[in-house]
């Protein structure tokens, strides 16, 4: 397990405050919809949109470690062993004033739906102190080609979490929702980077051509 410095309940409350100040907008981002969903405990939100890329490729990226350091952003992400057919990853990110940097380990693993059609990437906490419970998952569906986009693929992204100190729900719903907008967003525009230039959603020409 690594290393954790213990956090107390008011900076963790503190921490998600400056988190959330002046984001309250990131739960009307346009072509991404967020749903509050009922839990036990702490948190959990659903994101839904549509990214103009195949599933395959969007659900690769949501599930290598190799791009978290992109995606979340995260400051260090190692693979540390394997878990049955999921890897163990070793990552920290750094946190708003006064928390600083979080490290946890989690398990992450990608396999196909037992509906035969979609892809589901699952990352669950396995150690750490700062969270006590953490469960996000993606759901990468193909959808039939556009004319203008070509291959597309629906996306619900679902977070889970509760910290291990405490903070006022709905201040914490808000920071999800402000780094699930992030991380969406960070998913859509490096699909599209890694789309072959013949491949790309085409756009109508300015002169009408």
């Amino acid at each position: 397990m690594l290393p954790v410095a213990p956090q107390s309940p008011g900076r963790m409350a503190l921490a998600t405050l400056f988190l959330v100040a002046g984001l309250a907008h990131a739960e009307r981002s346009p072509g991404v919809q967020f749903t509050s969903q009922v839990a036990a405990t702490g948190v959990a939100v659903e994101a839904r949109t549509v990214i103009d890329a195949p599933a395959e490729q969007v659900a690769q990226l949501a599930g290598d470690p190799a791009a978290f350091g992109e995606l979340f952003p995260a400051e260090e992400v190692r693979v540390v062993g394997t878990k049955g057919d999921a890897r163990r990853v070793a990552i920290a990110m750094r946190h708003p004033w006064p928390t600083g940097l979080v490290r946890w380990v989690e398990t992450v693993s990608l396999r196909r739906d037992p509906d035969g059609r979609s892809l589901l990437v699952e990352r669950d906490l396995e150690s750490g102190s700062y969270y006590d419970r953490m469960r996000a998952t993606w759901r990468v569906t193909p959808l039939a080609p556009s004319p203008e986009a070509g291959a597309r693929c629906e996306v619900v992204y679902r977070v889970a979490i509760t910290l291990a100190g405490w903070a006022p729900a709905w201040i914490l719903r808000r920071g999800v929702i402000s780094g699930m907008k992030f991380t969406v967003e960070r998913l859509r525009a490096m699909s599209l980077q890694r789309l072959p230039r013949d491949a790309a959603p085409r756009r109508p020409s300015s002169t009408g051509n």
